[in-house]
């Protein structure tokens, strides 16, 4: 008969620690309240709840991407709360801040869900690996949805994913993460110009906007069907009832170099986002982004032999940088090439991020 061996008390050992933890009967709940007037999203809340509460318990990892601003957090903390019954080991939740410029440590984030599952910190292996792998003992004994939002990049998430068997992930990420093996992806588009204006109606008055047809369009248009902005713009409005839904249609489509600055409201800013994209640019990229966005006109695209020229590239690396600037969600892929979003384009035209670029975009 195999001899069993015995841990010593203290000693720190993963199985102890999970089974004590399990024992206590610990079922966190850590996310954050989610938006009341989430808006557009039903078809891409539908697919995520029946994929997330479906899952067998070999459990799956789903990350949502988009452009800053699209709403990835909103839509992913919707759908955590609608399907939080299908996972009675809870729901764990971190905020990675990749847009910050200071995202979270994973070492930092592991103690975090470790002490949520009731492991006390004295007992808290203390490297990363040894973190990872007690988490992922303790997700076997627990049917458990993680929620990882804002991630930066593959590597700042690798050791947080829950292994075979062991749970679900819910992952937000202003990159596409396709290095994710097995993952599915979703990427929220723009929101539609009827839902666009229903969100501006739900936080400035519903009748106030219904009331000016034509301005409330053109603010619509001018928000580009961004989430955000649509916030912004309703924010504002909801800020001065005695003001006209066509005081801001003017502000917003005065000047194109304005809108930027227009598009802020306490915290809310559609600018911060975008710097902070391009704060994660090398200079090689960073360069061609401003460029291209400076050469670009409004509703034009950006064709490889175009975006060689201006680049003074090879088409082969001209078009390797317009991929990388796809994969960052600054450019988009459309039908005759490449296309910049409107408000994109503005902050690559307008914000240049050196002074060396500011001085070839004021040329232009």
């Amino acid at each position: 008969m195999p001899r069993t061996t015995e841990c010593s008390p203290g000693s720190g050992c993963g199985r102890c620690t999970a089974r004590s933890a399990a024992g206590a009967s610990v079922v966190p709940f850590q996310i954050p309240a989610a938006p009341a007037d989430l808006t557009g999203r039903e078809c891409e809340t539908a697919n995520l709840v029946a994929r997330l509460s479906g899952q067998p318990a070999s459990g799956t990892t789903t990350v949502v991407s988009g452009q800053p601003g699209i709403g990835k957090t909103a839509l992913a903390l919707h759908v955590a709360h609608a399907v939080r019954g299908a996972f009675p080991g809870g729901v764990l939740y971190a905020d990675l801040r990749a847009s910050s410029g200071k995202p979270a440590r994973p070492t930092d984030v592991l103690a975090s869900f470790l002490r949520a599952f009731g492991v006390p910190t004295r007992a808290l292996p203390s490297g990363l690996d040894d973190r990872a792998a007690l988490l992922r003992s303790m997700s076997v004994e627990h049917r458990a949805l993680m929620v990882l939002d804002d991630a930066r990049d593959c590597a700042q998430i690798s050791t947080l994913l829950p292994g075979p068997g062991s749970g679900t992930a819910l992952v937000t990420s202003r990159s596409r993460l396709h290095e994710l093996s097995g993952a599915a992806h979703v990427e929220p588009g723009a929101l539609t110009a009827e839902a666009s204006a229903r969100l501006i109606g739900a936080i400035a008055g519903r009748a106030r906007a219904a009331a000016e047809p034509r301005p409330l369009a053109e603010v619509v248009r001018a928000c580009e069907g961004l989430p955000l902005a649509l916030r912004i713009a309703g924010t504002r409005l909801a800020a001065r009832p005695s003001r006209s839904v066509r005081w801001l249609a003017d502000r917003l489509t005065a000047e194109p170099e304005a809108l930027l600055d227009e598009l802020s409201v306490g915290q809310l800013d559609v600018r911060a986002g975008l710097t902070e994209a391009c704060r994660r640019l090398t200079p090689e990229q960073g360069r061609a982004f401003h460029i291209l966005a400076a050469d670009s006109t409004d509703g034009g695209g950006v064709s490889v032999p175009e975006a060689a020229r201006l680049l003074g590239l090879p088409p082969r690396d001209a078009e390797r940088l317009l991929e990388q600037l796809v994969d960052r969600y600054l450019l988009a892929c459309g039908r005759s090439g490449y296309e910049f979003r409107p408000l994109t384009r503005t902050h690559g035209r307008y914000s240049p991020c050196h002074s060396g670029l500011a001085a070839y975009v004021a040329r232009k």
